[in-house]
């Protein structure tokens, strides 16, 4: 049986914020609860829309969000700007915040995204990392600052990995094998109208496929299944992102 996560990328106060309460709401309606990415800092110019909004309306917006538990908030980052080219662990993509710089630097960027996050009443224990580029620094940082979780990695299942649980991310949209949990990563503000309008009826056709990371946060448990998968898969997909 195959279940999907919805989780969306590079949420914060510059992006289309009409587009991401259309999308919220239409999720809502189909009873759907997505993890969003939100960037605590952003200083990547390159995410800042035309119709982005005030920085009091947006963190009212996700702290709405978080109390009414109709989504599950990521720390996406602390300002999104890229320091290097370094891969990191999973060797996926080609440009990182995290991966390769200096431990303290990194937990210093963490640190300072969980203190905007206590600041606006929200509280996480689950990460998502820019590009998808991590190393084993960023995963201390994590350990230390409490957090429990990355959305990423290679399996059709949750696995436990340097004391990490990792929810496995292997394609952007619903392509899959045919059973497992798979996240289907979507960047709103790159969506023409056409492929956002597609991307709104696929969510109808799998509306009973879908599932969420708090539902399987509460079922996961690692089991022989993970341990199986995750070594071949894992080969798999970084031979196929080199």
């Amino acid at each position: 049986m195959k279940r999907f996560i919805i989780r969306i990328d590079d949420v914060h106060e510059g992006m289309n914020f009409v587009r991401f309460n259309d999308f919220i709401n239409t999720l809502d309606i189909l009873s759907i609860k997505p993890i969003i990415g939100v960037i605590p800092n952003n200083k990547d110019n390159s995410l800042i829309t035309k119709n982005k909004t005030s920085k009091i309306i947006f963190w009212n917006k996700i702290r709405s969000l978080y109390e009414s538990k109709k989504c599950d908030i990521a720390l996406h980052g602390y300002d999104h700007i890229y320091i290097n080219n370094s891969r990191g662990i999973l060797k996926y993509g080609r440009k990182s915040e995290f991966s390769g710089v200096d431990y303290n630097i990194q937990y210093e960027k963490i640190k300072k995204g969980l203190d905007i996050f206590n600041n606006y009443g929200i509280k996480t224990q689950l990460f998502m990392a820019p590009s998808h580029t991590f190393d084993l620094n960023t995963i201390k940082a994590l350990n230390k600052s409490g957090i429990k979780y990355i959305t990423d990695g290679y399996n059709l299942c949750p696995y436990k990995k340097y004391n990490i649980i990792f929810f496995p991310q292997l394609f952007s949209g619903f392509l899959n094998f045919g059973f497992g949990l798979y996240t289907a990563c979507i960047h709103l503000d790159t969506m023409s109208d056409k492929d956002y309008l597609k991307l709104k009826s696929k969510l109808i056709n799998y509306s009973d496929k879908m599932t969420s990371f708090s539902k399987e946060k509460k079922n996961w448990n690692k089991g022989f299944l993970s341990f199986l998968l995750y070594y071949p898969i894992s080969l798999i997909f970084k031979f196929l992102r080199r």
